[in-house]
């Protein structure tokens, strides 16, 4: 779908930029990204993905979200998504493969996995993803600095993951945790036996 004048002049950074252009907006435009799951990271990822260009639908309010927690998907209402948000606690759909993106998104990491990429390797990265380290208080911490995790920058993170996928600049399974020293770390992403 081609831009208007006022999303021209709403994404004018982002189209100036090489890996996005004025075609990877109209993508980004036209993505469409439902929200299953709660929490700051999640409600990062919403605010940076809806900022972005994509209409963001969550099923359930989400804390946080700044911007219309149930705007809904572009076209018909119920329209599958492009892509979902999700926290790891949400179940992912019981088929080999999946028919969208997904970004599994917790306190410490996420796993952005595109469309087709294998469940049960998705499954095993997100059973891999670290807690944060815990204060004596119970709350996550990162154990150099003592301050929480970078719940923010997740969130950031998985927006950015959605849109290298929708740009076409990411097409492989990706998991990212929070590291001790509280710094984030790219981990190669792990493998079911069927794809080792």
């Amino acid at each position: 779908m081609p831009l208007d004048e006022s999303q021209i002049v709403r994404f004018s950074r982002q189209i100036l930029l090489r890996a996005v252009g004025g075609r990877g907006q109209e993508a980004l435009v036209s993505a469409r990204v439902r929200v299953t799951g709660a929490g700051e990271a999640i409600a990062t990822a919403c605010a940076y993905s809806a900022a972005g260009g994509s209409s963001v639908e969550a099923l359930a309010p989400v804390r946080g979200f700044p911007i219309a927690p149930h705007r809904p998907l572009s076209g018909e209402m119920g329209a599958i998504p492009d892509a979902r948000f999700q926290s790891p606690d949400v179940p992912l759909p019981d088929t080999a493969q999946l028919d969208e993106t997904v970004v599994v998104i917790a306190d410490g990491g996420l796993v952005a996995a595109p469309a087709q990429s294998c469940t049960s390797c998705v499954l095993k990265n997100v059973s891999a993803l670290r807690s944060p380290p815990a204060r004596d208080d119970g709350a996550a911490t990162s154990q150099s600095s003592g301050l929480p995790p970078p719940v923010d920058l997740i969130g950031a993170l998985a927006a950015l993951a959605h849109q290298r996928i929708v740009l076409g600049l990411e097409r492989e399974l990706r998991r990212i945790e929070v590291a001790a020293d509280g710094s984030l770390q790219s981990l190669p992403a792990l493998r079911c036996e069927a794809h080792r």
